[in-house]
């Protein structure tokens, strides 16, 4: 019946859309992945940070929010959760951390333990499409490990801080 054929057809265009979807992420990741490699190739990994972000581009593509809401952020930790991380010697982690900012440098307190890092961010890579419900942003930093006595102690109620209580999933050097 013609019923049948709009919803043969309304299928037809959701799967020619993902495919179109899966090919822009595809291509997406494979320039980002040899810019990187270009870009990288002096880095040693342990100071390397590629940080991938969904969340929404502003109009004019300059400002980045990572604030994707609740419904998306309990879908996404919902099909995190069919992972079976013990077949793939996964671990993970409550992290309790808190983070002060000075220009490039962080101090991180976790479990008592203090870290000072210096983050040069070395290239911002994004991609929007009216196929996706969510803008992706991947971001390469060089993430160097400074002396505690660089980052300025005496101001830290002054500084901004961040909290982060959250549980990480670590595989392979890779968090979640």
């Amino acid at each position: 019946t013609c019923c049948d054929c709009d919803w043969i057809y309304d299928c037809f265009v959701c799967l020619k859309r993902r495919k179109e979807t899966m090919d822009q992420l595809l291509e997406f990741f494979t320039q980002i992945s040899d810019a990187i490699d270009d870009t990288c190739a002096d880095i040693p990994p342990n100071e390397l940070e590629i940080e991938g972000r969904l969340g929404m581009y502003s109009a004019n593509h300059k400002k980045f929010s990572s604030n994707i809401g609740e419904l998306f952020f309990k879908k996404i930790q919902k099909l995190l959760s069919y992972i079976p991380l013990a077949n793939l010697n996964a671990t993970q982690e409550l992290i309790d951390q808190k983070d002060f900012f000075s220009g490039a440098l962080r101090l991180s307190v976790c479990n008592n333990q203090k870290k000072c890092i210096e983050k040069r961010k070395l290239c911002t890579y994004g991609l929007t499409s009216p196929n996706l419900c969510m803008d992706v942003r991947i971001q390469v930093s060089h993430e160097i490990e400074r002396p505690l006595e660089s980052f300025p102690m005496n101001d830290l109620h002054t500084l901004f801080c961040r909290t982060k209580k959250r549980l990480r999933t670590t595989l392979d050097n890779v968090h979640i």
